[in-house]
């Protein structure tokens, strides 16, 4: 008696399906990519900007945390002051956000983790417009914000026991009877104890914007396309480098020609490590792959 084994074509009509998948989640992929880069990738319209502008230059700045921080009848004269102008064309290394400064560990407090404070006073342009602020894109790690001592939200959850999942683009309306004032904005930053620190790590890495309705809408939506694309780039890339190594597994009889493994490395040239970058990029880690598999 004996066993079928299957069709002896079995073996390479799975690995021809298996590339197919493989070719066609990678093309989805890089499509998909490439049209959230599109939409998120775009400047803020000069239009919008105009209207609508970073609030940024100095801001009063004090580490620790005291709640009567956030008032009007505070002398400040004593605290740091902090630029959170960014330089031409800043962006940071995580996910691309622009106007990117670095935070307080560049500012002689390198090492401190915990609360620290912004404040500055802010003029709102006279007319019966009404006018929203959009909040830091970028802070290490939660925020609060405050009007006139009036906390209006923040990310994350601050207090005797602190808890902060990321920041993302957040809007707050600002009193009906703002415009034609001045008044105090203060930011309460908390940055978890424990996290990666670097030379630039700590607090605000992006000022926040002061905006009329209907633009602050506009450019709030702009800034959730600009995360979200940022932070797509970040999950496809290594899902690529993951879908090549299965390939590379996959076909290992047929792609041990060391023209096949050529093309491969070849894309390191395509994708070349970022400014400032100590780590290879995925390609050049998916030619190192390719070499030890294939000896």
């Amino acid at each position: 008696m004996t066993t079928s084994t299957g069709s002896p074509s079995a073996a390479p009509f799975r690995q021809r399906t298996l590339f197919r998948w493989i070719v066609l989640l990678t093309l989805l992929a890089w499509v998909f990519t490439a049209v959230v880069l599109a939409i998120g990738g775009r400047p803020v319209p000069a239009r919008l900007r105009a209207v609508a502008p970073l609030i940024d230059g100095p801001w009063k700045f004090h580490v620790g945390d005291d709640s009567r921080w956030a008032g009007i009848p505070v002398d400040d004269a004593s605290w740091e002051t902090l630029d959170l102008s960014a330089p031409a064309s800043s962006i940071d290394g995580d996910v691309g956000l622009p106007n990117y400064v670095s935070g307080w560990m560049a500012h002689d407090h390198y090492g401190y983790q915990g609360y620290a404070w912004y404040r500055r006073t802010l003029s709102i342009p006279e007319g019966d417009r009404a006018w929203d602020i959009l909040g830091p894109t970028a802070v290490e790690d939660g925020y609060e914000l405050f009007w006139n001592g009036d906390r209006l939200g923040g990310s994350g959850r601050l207090g005797d026991a602190p808890r902060v999942v990321g920041t993302r683009p957040m809007i707050f309306p600002l009193p009906a009877d703002a415009a034609g004032t001045q008044e105090v904005i203060a930011v309460r930053v908390f940055m978890q104890p424990g996290s990666a620190v670097g030379p630039a790590s700590g607090g605000i890495h992006m000022a926040p914007t002061l905006a009329p309705r209907p633009e602050s809408q506009a450019l709030f939506h702009i800034q959730w396309w600009r995360t979200v694309a940022g932070y797509i780039v970040e999950v496809v890339e290594p899902l690529a480098m993951i879908m090549v190594i299965v390939l590379a597994s996959a076909l290992r009889q047929r792609s041990s020609h060391q023209s096949f493994i050529a093309v491969v490395c070849a894309l390191r040239s395509c994708f070349p490590p970022s400014s400032g970058s100590t780590t290879r990029s995925s390609p050049g880690r998916i030619c190192s792959v390719f070499r030890r598999i294939h000896g």
